[in-house]
């Protein structure tokens, strides 16, 4: 029974941290496009999944597990990115905003199927 529920909890907080990805990315963008260059935006280390792999149980229940240890580079360029595309726009630089943008949205891909890994394994 508690191997079910902690693969219940695992599985759902898994998900949720996908859905934190997502609204953190639609944040940068809704950032840029009402030119909120200012707004605090959260590190790799401060969101709930960084808090989870570097403060919470992540270590702890998944450091063994297939993509726990990819999770991390991936997820850090991410929110750099995402910032580094915040202040090139700041600064006018389309094009430079543009290539942190793809970058981001890399990165990503690979965090989003590092998760998938973990949730296999969960």
């Amino acid at each position: 029974m508690q191997q079910v529920i902690h693969s219940a909890a695992s599985t759902s907080f898994l998900n949720t941290t996908k859905l934190d990805h997502a609204v953190w990315k639609n944040t940068i963008y809704r950032l840029i496009d009402q030119q909120h260059f200012h707004e605090p935006v959260s590190d790799h280390a401060q969101c709930r999944l960084g808090k989870w792999y570097f403060e919470g149980q992540g270590a702890e229940l998944f450091a063994h597990k297939p993509g726990f240890r990819e999770l991390d580079g991936p997820h850090k360029r991410v929110h750099e990115s995402g910032k580094a595309a915040l202040h090139a726009r700041e600064q006018g630089d389309i094009k430079g905003m543009v290539e942190q943008l793809k970058t981001m949205e890399n990165a990503s891909m690979q965090v989003v199927h590092c998760i998938d890994r973990l949730l296999e394994s969960a």
